[in-house]
């Protein structure tokens, strides 16, 4: 299936449907879309996991509780209704039957949706309600940790039936490094994982400490690469004061070249025009 295929199936549900959630059951392969007129009650699932057909992919995820299949969430009504405004989609009716044309040309053409292309991360981020069930999914994976590593060797990761490995050990192993005493640049590329896939929340507390360890006797190399990742962070979290104050600071003179400064300073000002414009961002 190709996207203009799958964004068209989102724009015939939302024209019936209220809310809209895609789950992602098996990477860029299968997903699961939920609709309805009201929203989800959080009970809804407990008893969904009785089935036999959905209990032995749960297993395979590692899901015993109905709380967890919130890790699986890739986009909601916010999203998907992004999505549908912004992508390529067709006319299909009974009378106009176009998804079935297409989607047998897509499967002969080999092609596949890949979720997290459909909307940008700097901008999908920001429409998604909350990340906080999602995050303590992720805390609960992460209390066995040692259990999970031993799960996800080497020899079983990519074991095609280890779909657990596959889709939400990588975020344990990057929540792990977020928290570690590792390097500045380790931790920061942890965190921008994490934002990315949207499976934890935005910590200025975090960017501030990162920021703190620009340093004069820092080799130049470590100093680009942190100016880089925060630069790209700020960005993305539209923290476009806190940019202000960056490029402001004796220190960033310092140690990074002024036309860098200036450069990350005109992207501020073009990304802030548009979200302010499309978003009504304050």
């Amino acid at each position: 299936m190709d996207d203009t295929t799958f964004v068209t199936i989102l724009n015939n549900i939302a024209e019936h449907f209220n809310y809209i959630h895609v789950y992602e059951v098996a990477k860029n392969a299968d997903v699961v879309i939920l609709a309805s007129d009201t929203e989800l009650a959080e009970e809804f699932a407990p008893n969904k996991l009785e089935d036999t057909t959905i209990s032995s992919i749960f297993t395979k995820l590692n899901i015993k509780k109905s709380t967890n299949l919130n890790f699986l969430h890739k986009l909601d009504t916010n999203q998907i209704r992004y999505i549908i405004a912004h992508k390529d989609k067709m006319i299909h009716t009974i009378d106009h039957p176009t998804i079935a044309h297409r989607a047998v040309k897509s499967f002969f053409q080999g092609s596949i949706v890949k979720i997290e292309n459909l909307i940008h991360p700097f901008i999908s981020r920001h429409l998604r309600a909350s990340t906080e069930q999602t995050t303590q999914s992720l805390k609960a994976f992460y209390k066995d940790i040692d259990i999970h590593k031993q799960e996800c060797s080497t020899r079983n990761f990519y074991h095609y039936d280890n779909l657990f490995c596959e889709m939400v050990f990588p975020h344990i192993i990057d929540y792990d490094f977020w928290l570690s005493d590792e390097a500045p640049l380790m931790r920061m590329g942890a965190y921008q994982n994490l934002r990315k896939n949207q499976v934890l929340s935005q910590n200025k507390a975090f960017l501030t400490a990162i920021l703190a360890e620009y340093k004069l006797d820092n080799p130049e190399y470590v100093n680009n690469k942190l100016f880089n990742a925060l630069a790209n962070e700020y960005l993305s979290e539209w923290l476009f004061d806190e940019i202000d104050l960056f490029i402001a600071q004796p220190q960033s003179t310092k140690l990074i070249s002024k036309p860098g400064l200036n450069k990350l300073k005109n992207m501020s000002q073009e990304l802030k025009q548009r979200v302010t414009k499309e978003f009504n961002f304050q």
